[in-house]
């Protein structure tokens, strides 16, 4: 908002969670995809020790939906054994 950006408008959303097994990581991202994002599940490499989830979606940001969609993220990283590193989102819808 500081930047001008309209934050009545939905932007392209993405969060990190991070699993140290393939199964919970899968199961994350199916809870997450029948919320309607998508996700990408992504193993182990050089750059990262765990499974990856990916979840993108385009999403209206304000100070309410981003403590909620949080909250949401983190419960689901930790109801599947995983942690939840973040989110980012494009600055233009």
């Amino acid at each position: 908002a500081g930047r001008g950006a309209d934050l009545t408008l939905p932007r392209h959303v993405i969060h990190y969670l991070y699993f140290p097994v393939e199964v919970d990581a899968r199961r994350a991202a199916e809870v997450i995809e029948r919320a309607e994002w998508e996700s990408s599940v992504s193993p182990p490499d050089e750059r990262i020790a765990e499974w990856s989830v990916r979840a993108e979606g385009y999403r209206v940001i304000g100070g309410a939906t981003v403590e909620a969609f949080r909250a949401w993220f983190e419960q689901i990283a930790a109801d599947h054994q995983g942690e939840y590193d973040g989110w980012e989102a494009s600055a233009k819808p």
